[in-house]
């Protein structure tokens, strides 16, 4: 399914946002997605995972799956932080950072 928002480059882009104090236990172990779009040719996610992991998830149809991730149980739930996710396939990487610091990297293929 397309996502109606906005229309997602899956060749390239960035997605950053903030989570508010108190909006989120970041050590609770439970799942919540954060953020998800699709396009036909493939799909962009982040969550924080049962195990406190946030996780960034980059696949194109037909293609495993790519992902950076960080253990955030430590992070206070009293102040915001920021989430940012980038992907570029011309420089065959996606780069997760939190609180503007880069946290994680993968290559795409």
């Amino acid at each position: 399914m397309e996502n109606q928002i906005f229309p997602l480059n899956l060749k390239q882009g960035t997605i950053s946002f903030w989570v508010g104090a108190g909006k989120l236990n970041w050590n609770n172990n439970q799942r919540t997605l954060l953020f998800e779009a699709s396009r036909d040719e493939g799909k962009i996610s982040i969550i924080k995972d049962a195990k406190n992991i946030l996780r960034a998830f980059y696949q194109l149809k037909g293609e495993k799956r790519k992902e950076v991730s960080i253990k955030v149980g430590d992070l206070s739930n009293k102040r915001k932080h920021q989430v940012a996710f980038t992907w570029s396939q011309k420089e065959n990487e996606i780069i997760l950072y939190l609180d503007g610091e880069k946290v994680g990297e993968n290559k795409i293929k």
